[in-house]
């Protein structure tokens, strides 16, 4: 499969790595870092040399929260960037929303059109359709930046998104869907990356069947590096727990029941996933033996066959965190007396195996 873009046709046969390169004071990750256009090339060269496949250039802040800047602002970030990136010989994505500034890097010669409100600001469609050798990459969201984390809500997503298509005069099949899994996936297959410590062994039947079969690959586990947690870590506020403790007891009680559900039937539990993902329809076996993987690797300790599933204690808890920042993954220690409690598990009466 090719992606026609302006100047390239990007060879989609195997995982691209865009780049991002924010252009703002603002955005949530590394808003400032690379502000000004010297910083932003910098960092163009950098994301390249570090095996980036395409560079994606925005100059507004889409956080949750962020405000919208006018067009002259963002064209004023983008378009000296834009000129320099185009420069560097490899595919070059604009992110925005805003006609105006997506015509104006078109004209310049831009490759793709990266634009979270999908096409829906007047004039941008027409835009796109004047040059129609160009990649376009659309996003669906609720609301928008300012809003769209007040009440992000979601009752059947599939049939949703397919409304959302057709309100705009497109089906499923005019787009390309895809599970979208974590980069260490990706950056270990794509050989970028020797091994993943701390890896969860549930995705490596999938992993194996990617990377050439069975025992292709070498896996680390967590407690090579003597991480020894086998139970669940859930979070909730001391507020929380003490005005609606009663809610935290119930959603404790139904995750420990979802737990008991999958170690009784993964292949019950694969076809939940197919269901809701049907691109999984043909690897049922593959996520049976992620399952299955997972429940002999993480479910069942010392600790858990004494007092059941997902049962932490506050020892363990305690040598995690030590150990985290002995190896300079936490800064500081945590309280954790302050911050643990096995009431509500207990509560769970969670089984025992």
């Amino acid at each position: 499969m090719f992606w026609q873009t302006t100047r390239f046709r990007i060879d989609l046969s195997q995982p691209r790595v865009m780049g991002i390169v924010n252009v703002t004071p603002d955005s949530f990750s590394d808003g400032g870092q690379h502000a000004s256009v010297s910083a932003a090339l910098d960092h163009c060269e950098r994301l390249l040399k570090e095996g980036a496949d395409i560079l994606d250039i925005g100059g507004e802040s889409t956080r949750p929260g962020a405000q919208a800047v006018s067009v002259e602002e963002e064209l004023a970030r983008v378009l000296p960037v834009l000129e320099g990136a185009l420069k560097l010989q490899c595919p070059v994505s604009l992110d925005t929303a805003k006609t105006e500034v997506m015509r104006r890097a078109l004209d310049m010669g831009v490759d793709i059109v990266n634009d979270i409100n999908a096409l829906r600001a007047d004039g941008a469609v027409n835009c796109l359709a004047a040059h129609p050798s160009s990649g376009v990459c659309l996003m669906h969201m609720q609301g928008d930046p300012q809003r769209k984390q007040l009440d992000p809500h979601y009752g059947d997503v599939v049939n949703e998104v397919k409304a959302f298509l057709a309100s705009n005069g497109m089906t499923l099949d005019d787009i390309k869907q895809s599970t979208v899994t974590p980069p260490y996936e990706n950056l270990l297959l794509l050989g970028r990356v020797d091994t993943v410590p701390g890896y969860i062994d549930a995705e490596v039947p999938e992993l194996e069947a990617k990377a050439g079969g069975p025992g292709s690959l070498a896996i680390i586990q967590g407690s090579d590096f003597g991480y020894v947690v086998y139970g669940s870590g859930l979070f909730t506020s001391e507020k929380m727990i003490a005005e609606k403790s009663d809610v935290v007891q119930r959603f404790v009680n139904a995750y420990m029941l979802a737990f008991a559900d999958v170690i009784k039937s993964p292949e019950e539990a694969a076809d939940i996933i197919i269901k809701a993902n049907p691109e999984y329809g043909p690897k049922k076996d593959v996520l049976v033996q992620q399952i299955q993987a997972d429940v002999k690797s993480t479910f069942f300790s010392a600790d858990s066959k004494a007092n059941g599933i997902g049962w932490m204690t506050k020892t363990k808890w305690e040598s995690t965190a030590k150990l985290l920042v002995e190896q300079g993954a936490m800064k500081q220690n945590i309280a954790v007396s302050a911050a643990f409690t096995d009431k509500f598990l207990t509560g769970a009466s969670p089984l025992k195996r």
